[in-house]
């Protein structure tokens, strides 16, 4: 038997270039395989650790209630009354909430031409006063906007327009086009772009974004934080308790599970597509490499036959030739089976 594989050993080295593109057919395709399993479940452990520093600065959200919703759905887009914020504060365990809003704020270049940051859309909204309070931005460079006429972009955006702070930023809101003072730039958690979507962000103090937005006296949600030492689910129970019956109080943990299974939902078609791609790919280097080896066996017919004249039986010569596959398969699989 070692025979035998020192003979398989040597066929492999002595066709080098016949070595080398079948490793080659059947590393793309198991590197297609792994690759796509390995680049989704990156792509979902990112959005979790996103989604989680998010929920990090804050213990409870409050929000619309949803028709036929629980407490773990995903929220309304339906605002709410601005009053709720003093309502939940004088809850007795609350140390800050905040209220805070999002919508439609299309950035413009310097030829007010539109500058869309990406397929995740053109999105403004409010910054907390207090950053720490659940919020996903912070400044990179300037400061956060103060006031009716100053607003804050991503980096990205304000990169890609050629904006610095300090100069006029023009864009198009649902009420018409409006020009306000760029005070800074923001970044999403890590990164420069603005959102995980790829969307630009333009962002307001909460009563400017509550009226070029159109939501004066309401806000979207309400981000709270609960006193050192009291338990963040008996103090969502109170705020729960102290609102109506379409407002619900929901740990700022459920949501951002919530916003992470609803992106996995997304990327699961997205892995589901690249698989698809990938099993084509298989099957097709499956026949390529088994009509490789068909032909490889006929001409190696004179090989066989000398093989079986010197004394090799019919199953050392089987096992020589499945040997070389099992080896090639072996080379070729491993390193692209275990990425970096």
């Amino acid at each position: 038997m070692s025979e035998v594989l020192t003979l398989s050993f040597r066929n492999l080295l002595a066709h080098k270039v016949r070595l080398a593109l079948t490793v080659t057919a059947v590393t793309l395709g198991v590197a297609f395989v792994s690759g796509a399993f390995v680049l989704s479940d990156t792509m979902g452990k990112a959005f979790d650790q996103l989604f989680g520093d998010v929920a990090a600065g804050s213990d409870v959200t409050v929000r619309a209630r949803a028709h036929g919703a629980t407490g773990h759905a995903p929220a309304s887009a339906r605002p709410i009354d601005e009053s709720f914020v003093a309502t939940v504060t004088d809850v007795p365990g609350v140390e800050l909430a905040e209220g805070s809003v999002t919508g439609y704020t299309l950035v413009l270049d310097g030829q007010r031409k539109p500058l869309r940051g990406g397929d995740g859309g053109s999105l403004g909204g409010s910054l907390h006063s207090d950053p720490t309070l659940g919020n996903p931005y912070s400044v990179r460079s300037g400061r956060a906007p103060r006031g009716p006429g100053e607003i804050a972009l991503d980096v990205a955006t304000a990169a890609k327009a050629g904006y610095r702070p300090g100069d006029r930023v023009h864009v198009m809101l649902e009420s018409g086009p409006a020009t306000f003072t760029l005070a800074g730039t923001l970044h999403f958690g890590t990164s420069d772009g603005s959102t995980l979507a790829g969307a630009s962000m333009a962002a307001f103090d909460l009563p400017t974004a509550q009226h070029v937005l159109g939501r004066e006296g309401m806000v979207d949600q309400i981000d709270v934080r609960a006193e050192d030492g009291t338990d963040p689910a008996e103090v969502r129970d109170r705020i729960a308790s102290a609102l109506p019956g379409g407002v619900e109080a929901v740990s700022s943990t459920d949501v951002a599970a919530a916003q992470s299974r609803a992106v996995r939902d997304n990327l699961g078609m997205f892995t589901a597509i690249l698989v698809g791609f990938a099993a084509v790919s298989l099957v097709v280097g499956a026949f390529v490499i088994w009509n490789t080896f068909n032909v490889l066996v006929v001409q190696r017919r004179r090989e066989v036959a000398l093989m079986r004249a010197v004394g090799a039986t019919r199953r050392q010569v089987v096992s020589g030739l499945v040997g070389e596959a099992a080896l090639v398969g072996l080379a070729s699989a491993a390193p692209s089976a275990t990425p970096s």
